[in-house]
């Protein structure tokens, strides 16, 4: 059933009001416009990002959030928090993200490629001119909690972290993930991805 909303929502559309309402609209209620980005990771790959910045020029400090799931997609969560409070914030999209294709998909690598592409994400921010190069963050939950740890064990741009709900026994996950089970090919490359070795 239909409510009076989307009648209304309808009949806008249909005379043209909502387009010239739209940026009063996003005004009023100070609506995020998300910025589709791209960017190149260590092996030339190219990785998928959102990007949410707050009004006025910056330089401001940045974010960069993991999401977690095996094959999950960055989604709206708190960047308005974070906005509103003057950062930039970059969710990335890495490999083995749902939403881009099947092949990029399937470029799943437990703590190798992924924690490339999230630091390739800091590094891209490092080239915009309203971001503070030297004040960068990661966050992440669940499985992008367990990136942000490996991404900590690297080389990284990072000042601070956040890791929430995180898992690091990889073995104990493994027993429990078989979607990710093809993914792995033996203890030898359980234990690469392991922010611990």
């Amino acid at each position: 059933m239909k409510t009076s909303f989307q009648y209304t929502r309808r009949i806008m559309i249909s005379s043209g009001l909502l387009l010239a309402m739209n940026s009063l609209f996003r005004a009023e209620v100070n609506v995020r416009i998300c910025e589709d980005v791209t960017f190149k990771s260590v092996d030339g790959m190219k990785i998928y990002g959102y990007l949410y910045r707050p009004k006025g020029g910056g330089p401001f400090p940045a974010i960069v959030r993991v999401h977690g799931g095996v094959h999950g997609q960055a989604k709206l969560r708190n960047q308005d928090f974070f906005v509103d409070n003057g950062y930039v914030v970059l969710d990335v999209d890495y490999r083995g993200s749902e939403g881009h294709g099947k092949d990029y998909r399937n470029k799943l690598a437990m703590g190798e490629k992924e924690v490339d592409d999230v630091i390739a994400g800091a590094k891209y921010l490092q080239t915009l001119p309203f971001v503070q190069k030297n004040k960068l963050a990661v966050t992440g939950d669940s499985r992008g909690a367990y990136i942000t740890y490996c991404a900590l064990a690297r080389p990284n741009p990072f000042k601070v972290a956040a890791a929430i709900s995180g898992f690091t026994d990889l073995t104990k996950q493994y027993q429990y993930e078989e979607q990710i089970a093809p993914n792995f090919m033996g203890i030898q490359k359980l234990m690469r991805g392991s922010p611990y070795t």
